[in-house]
């Protein structure tokens, strides 16, 4: 197959795949890059029950379901052997503590919407193992949601730690770039917790992304 032919291959699968998204009731307005978010939008799938957990399975890719209606994803994958978390619809999740805590063989979360998120904690406590995940989209307005006073006391080791989580400078990077800026709105200052390891391979350029929103940036 020739490049021409390849390219234009391309372009009818870009196009056949806007086409069943908005079949799905959800408009393109973006170029490909924006698929994926659209692809969270659409609801009207197999819903997952409240209180669904995989934790501790020996699969390593899990369908897409509906979760638009979920709040809690606390411990929603911990102990199993997922690679990659599928882009699960996150936008009314009020926790994702101990999320993936001991996933040791997982590579890559995609963008997930924290908008709501009150308790983070996804990576476990110390008494869990450090996780190496290459790859993080992201999560979008970290930090929104953490108000009350004891939460924003604790957040460094409660809310926003990323200690147990070994990542790349850009994935980093990607974290800060989604996080919540306290500082545009008039927030209180907020601790994102990294880890050691990540942030001695990082420039002060990609720490001040996140300090010029307010967050104190420590590590573990």
């Amino acid at each position: 197959m020739s490049i021409s032919d390849r390219l234009q291959e391309l372009i009818s699968c870009k196009s056949d795949i806007k086409t069943a998204i908005e079949e799905k009731g959800v408009s393109v307005t973006g170029g490909l890059s924006t698929y994926a978010d659209a692809v969270r939008e659409i609801s009207g799938g197999v819903s997952l029950l409240p209180g669904t957990k995989f934790a501790y399975s020996d699969c390593s890719e899990f369908p897409w379901y509906d979760t638009s209606g979920m709040t809690d994803f606390h411990l929603m994958f911990a102990h199993s052997k997922v690679i990659k978390i599928p882009g699960y619809n996150t936008s009314n999740a009020t926790t994702m503590s101990n999320m993936v805590q001991a996933c040791t063989e997982l590579k890559e979360i995609p963008l997930l919407d924290c908008s709501n998120v009150e308790r983070f904690e996804m990576f476990g406590q110390y008494s869990y193992p450090i996780l190496n995940i290459p790859t993080l989209g992201g999560f979008r307005n970290l930090g929104k949601s953490i108000t009350d006073d004891r939460a924003i006391a604790a957040a460094a080791y409660y809310n926003v730690s990323f200690d147990r989580c070994f990542t790349t400078p850009q994935s980093m990077v990607n974290v800060f770039n989604e996080l919540y800026d306290l500082e545009a709105n008039g927030r209180d200052l907020l601790t994102i917790q990294i880890n050691s390891s990540t942030k001695q391979n990082m420039t002060d350029e990609q720490i001040a992304i996140a300090t010029r929103k307010g967050w104190r940036v420590t590590v573990s």
